[in-house]
């Protein structure tokens, strides 16, 4: 299947986009001409926390409405830096609702960080950044690489939500979260790719218990 490269440009017509949670209706389908699209965006520089001196061991909060939780585990620091990449069998932009739409096999590549989802609705900010990235499908699937761990951190969900500037995901209804044999199971997980932080349950404005294993440490 052909594939094209497409560079999105900074406009002077695109307005800030909106938080909307609904997908427009898709006006082009597959049998219109589109073939496969692959779209990308150099994010800018920024700076980050460095989470890594503040929490060296491993920390565990069981609260009585919820939980969270940290790990010694963090997100690549140069996946950050990485241009995103967006592919589908199917894509329509929108500049004056600042959003674009992809559908069908649709998957989002940024550094080591995959999203392979159904649908695909990003909203943009002036200069088509991403702000926004919404993912729907049954389930999406989320992997990443970490820092001195050899296991990825893997979530599904039947929706899932990255916010850019926050630098997280968010997995909501049938939501999973895994890290080597350690599990979070709830309707609602958030987990914050810089300080590595899980949110799960009614701490993460879910309605569910949570449902967590973690495994003991090899003796030695």
């Amino acid at each position: 299947m052909q594939q094209q490269t497409i560079d999105l440009e900074p406009d002077a017509d695109a307005h800030e986009s909106a938080d909307g949670e609904e997908f427009p209706h898709m006006i082009c389908q597959n049998d219109c001409g589109i073939t496969k699209q692959r779209r990308s965006w150099k994010p800018s520089k920024r700076s980050r926390w460095q989470a890594q001196t503040l929490f060296s061991q491993p920390v565990i909060w069981l609260l009585a409405m919820g939980l969270w939780i940290t790990c010694p585990a963090f997100a690549l620091d140069e996946d950050q830096d990485q241009p995103i990449y967006i592919e589908a069998d199917a894509a329509e932009l929108d500049d004056k609702q600042s959003i674009s739409l992809y559908l069908g096999n649709v998957e989002v590549e940024q550094g080591s960080m995959r999203i392979f989802a159904d649908e695909v609705l990003v909203h943009h900010r002036a200069n088509r950044q991403p702000q926004k990235i919404i993912a729907i499908g049954k389930p999406v699937r989320y992997r990443q690489a970490l820092d001195d761990d050899p296991n990825d951190v893997k979530g599904r969900a039947l929706r899932m939500e990255y916010e850019a500037d926050r630098d997280e995901i968010t997995l909501i209804d049938e939501a999973e979260l895994t890290q080597g044999e350690d599990r979070f199971a709830s309707d609602r997980i958030v987990y914050n790719r810089i300080t590595a932080r899980v949110t799960a349950g009614s701490s993460a404005q879910g309605r569910e218990r949570v449902r967590i294993r973690i495994d003991r440490p090899e003796a030695q």
